[in-house]
């Protein structure tokens, strides 16, 4: 099999030698500006607050059963009347900012602080709240433009800088999110969640990679940071979860367990951290132990589908009688509660395969490659059912696609492995961004071309490859095996 384009320069020979805060102002806009964001359009002239008036009483009058929502009807009244008679008022404005977000009236609160940005673009603070209202809105791209405007206006507010990382990382951007971070933790040190952010960023930076250990510098940081961080926040069980998160992407099994159990005492409730548990102890091998756990995990979340979908990886290849059948039953649950994941939809296909159910297994796996054709094993599956039942052009077309991916595969493996061991070469960087961008994988595509561009920013490929990539509809987002 031929290698690709975007593969050939560099497999030759010779290339064989890589929540945020914000806190100013103690009065009621800084409650706004920090409130909002650690928890998670210009509006015009005043006839129009004059026509908004009614619809906004009556979702406030939907609130009244509750007693202290009562008493702050006539203080919202007053300040929509200050602000309807005078629009220039922008302390009755950033007041009633407040009583609406005091409500959970976000969008309420987020218009009157994009009138205040508006009115007084030079006022950090009402920026600042207004990207921390439109994080908790999760309204990102608007939350992502506020910060890059007030970090363009403000270079040294690390809570600015907090904020764009916070809106880059829900984005999915973890490289860009990982750089904002650390101009907030740079500008302040002290702020935990300043470091929090630039954990998490890293952590996740290096988890979109097919081999998280192609970035293991970021690891590092991710392992440092939360480390510390555990001396701040002692019992806040996602720090364990995101260091044993850490500890299985840089392949440490034991690490990963002893932090993923702590995690679970600190938050039983989080189906997230059962899962990653059932991983850790499946990836030591302790089979016996992940099957405790995912039976564990599924008496308080019966109908997960990746518990469920562990649960039939563990009962496939146990000695009991009925452990096909528990299997099935199994994959069948995990591909009904989340029918676009393509994996689930393979691992269905292969426990029919095994019971003999052709014709369902043959459905299963045509589902799974209608939702990801860049995976190899289910086009080769394909090709052995379609010969079963007698099909030998679909076969043989199968088997070609099985190929190419497969070569795809390995190819993405060798360049991942030369990364290794040149990080910093910006013609490597690009052909592993070009092999992402091949295979569908558009996050890492993505942070591999901004790495490029870190390395040699003016390199025109790098340019042209983010743009075209930005062009491209989004497909249907990857799901972790």
């Amino acid at each position: 099999m031929p290698y690709p384009a975007w593969a050939v320069r560099l497999l030759s020979p010779e290339r064989s030698e890589e929540r945020t805060a914000g806190r100013k102002r103690p009065m009621s806009r800084s409650r706004v500006a920090c409130i909002l964001a650690i928890s998670a359009v210009a509006i015009g002239a005043a006839w129009w607050y004059r026509e908004r008036a009614l619809a906004e009483q009556a979702r406030i009058r939907a609130l009244l059963s509750n007693p202290r929502v009562r008493a702050m009807q006539a203080a919202v009244q007053e300040y929509q009347d200050r602000v309807a008679a005078r629009p220039d008022d922008l302390a009755a404005r950033w007041r009633l900012a407040d009583l609406y977000q005091e409500l959970r009236l976000l969008d309420l609160a987020a218009e009157q602080l994009a009138e205040i940005v508006r009115r007084a673009p030079d006022d950090s603070d009402a920026r600042l709240a207004l990207g921390n209202t439109y994080l908790a809105l999760a309204r990102l791209p608007e939350a992502e433009a506020e910060f890059r405007r007030l970090t363009e206006r403000s270079p040294r507010s690390a809570p600015g800088w907090a904020g764009l990382a916070t809106a880059l990382y829900h984005q999915g951007r973890f490289f860009e999110a990982t750089q904002a971070a650390w101009k907030a933790v740079k500008l302040d040190r002290r702020e935990p969640n300043y470091r929090y952010i630039l954990a998490t960023a890293s952590l996740e930076f290096a988890r979109q990679f097919p081999d998280p250990l192609v970035r293991p510098q970021s690891l590092r940081v991710a392992q440092i940071q939360l480390m510390n961080l555990l001396g701040v926040w002692p019992d806040k069980g996602d720090l364990y979860y995101r260091l044993g998160l850490t500890m299985m992407a840089s392949r440490d099994g034991k690490s990963a367990v002893r932090y993923l159990r702590r995690a679970r005492e600190l938050m039983p409730e989080r189906v997230d951290i059962w899962r990653q548990l059932v991983r850790a102890h499946m990836r030591l091998g302790e089979r016996d132990a992940a099957l405790a756990a995912a039976e564990e995990g599924l008496r308080h979340h019966p109908r997960d589908a990746a518990l469920n979908d562990l649960l039939g990886q563990l009962v496939q290849t146990r000695p009991e009688p009925d452990a096909n059948e528990r299997a099935l039953r199994a994959f069948r649950t995990a591909v009904e509660q989340e029918p676009d994941n393509p994996v689930f939809h393979q691992r269905l296909g292969m426990a029919l395969l095994r019971a003999n159910r052709l014709e369902e297994a043959r459905r299963s796996f045509e589902t799974s490659v209608r939702l990801n054709p860049n995976r190899p094993f289910p086009h080769q599956q394909l090709a052995a059912i379609y010969t079963r039942l007698g099909e030998p052009e679909r076969a043989s077309a199968a088997a070609r696609m099985a190929m190419q991916m497969s070569a795809n595969d390995e190819q993405i493996r060798r360049l991942e492995a030369l990364l290794k061991r040149f990080p910093d070469d910006p013609e490597l960087n690009l052909a592993l961004g070009d092999g992402y961008r091949h295979v569908g994988n558009r996050g890492a595509a993505r942070d591999q071309y901004l790495m490029v561009l870190r390395l040699d920013p003016r390199n025109s490929r790098a340019r042209q490859a983010l743009a075209e990539l930005e062009r491209e509809p989004a497909p249907r987002p990857a799901a972790r095996p």
